[in-house]
């Protein structure tokens, strides 16, 4: 019974970026236009697509891509991630924010926090 309670409070609460959400990948973006710091949550298992080539071959790398609205304003900010098929972090690019990290996030001066609204770019699978 307490397992359905956790999963409930996890799906209409958010969940936590601990060691309570092993699919979670965090990241921070603070936005440009309102300064907002925004956490951006990728699930490692469903976010992550496999870069293809020119012939259709699969390589090494695996990408996301998510535009993120915060709370304070509705600039959008587009981020791009690329993983190593281990998805170790290989390189980040951002416009309309800046990465920050979770030290920003957490700070008793930023507020209010928001976990902004994100969307992918491509079908969902």
């Amino acid at each position: 019974m307490q397992n359905i309670l956790k999963n409930l409070g996890r799906l209409f609460g958010g969940g936590a970026p601990s060691g309570d959400d092993p699919d979670g990948l965090y990241y921070y973006v603070r936005c440009l236009r309102c300064g907002e710091v925004i956490q951006v949550r990728l699930n490692k298992n469903n976010d992550l697509s496999i870069e293809y080539g020119e012939k259709g071959e699969a390589s090494d790398r695996l990408s996301a891509h998510k535009v993120i609205v915060g709370t304070r304003c509705y600039n959008r900010i587009e981020a791009d991630f690329t993983f190593n098929r281990s998805r170790t972090l290989v390189d980040k690019q951002i416009t309309g924010g800046t990465f920050t990290d979770a030290s920003e996030y957490q700070s008793p001066s930023e507020t209010p926090k928001s976990t902004g609204t994100t969307g992918s770019s491509g079908p969902e699978v």
